[in-house]
């Protein structure tokens, strides 16, 4: 059972009537739960819900950041936030960027390019080892898999394979110069149908996506 669809089983233990619902519940989901039809399935049901989006407000949608709010967690990490101006939206989106985040995916990134680079090492080194994968054939059917297993990485990197009579000789992985927009930026989006526009608030819907 994929995780999504979990949601409604436990929205329905939830409204069991020995469960006290004097104040009106809000549920705090990540994003792989928030799908649209879970967010349509709250709303019927009259629960406020908070979520990271799954994506932006709409596909060109730009976010002025001017004026925004500067808060700090815990660690003393700064975080921006801004109410956004999404008039044709059911929610209430708020844009937050955070430092920490940046980093940290700027260090999953580098991760994910180093496991990378390994198999493609391996890759490389195979074409010159006895019993190694010298086929060019196979070779990039190799090379295929590892950017299978590594989707998110593999676009920055420029791939070759030098063969002759159908044999390898040579395997060249190198490295992009990434753009501003490609890189890691630690931005992303809260949603929530609560309609309160507070500091205070805010503060709290960002508590929320950081625990």
């Amino acid at each position: 059972m994929s995780d999504p669809v979990t949601l409604i089983d436990i929205i329905g233990k939830m409204s069991n009537p020995g469960i006290s619902n004097d104040k009106q519940p809000l549920i705090v989901i990540d994003a792989g739960i928030a799908t649209e039809d879970n967010l349509e399935m709250l709303r019927g049901k009259g629960y406020l819900y908070v979520c990271v989006s799954r994506s932006k407000p709409h596909k060109d949608y730009t976010t002025d950041t001017a004026n925004a709010i500067i808060i700090k967690d815990k660690r003393d990490n700064e975080i921006k936030l801004k109410y956004m101006d999404t008039q044709d939206s059911k929610d209430r989106w708020v844009y937050v960027k955070s430092n920490n985040k940046t980093k940290k995916e700027d260090s999953m990134l580098c991760r994910s390019m180093d496991n990378f680079e390994l198999e493609m090492s391996s890759v490389r080194s195979g074409i010159s080892k006895k019993g190694g994968t010298k086929k060019a054939e196979k070779v990039w059917e190799r090379i295929g898999r590892i950017k299978e297993r590594n989707k998110s990485v593999h676009k920055y990197y420029d791939i070759k394979v030098e063969a002759k009579d159908g044999i390898a000789l040579e395997v060249e992985y190198t490295k992009k110069e990434l753009e501003a927009e490609t890189k890691q930026n630690g931005e992303y989006y809260l949603v929530s149908d609560r309609k309160v526009r507070t500091i205070k608030y805010t503060k709290e819907l960002v508590k929320y996506a950081h625990n």
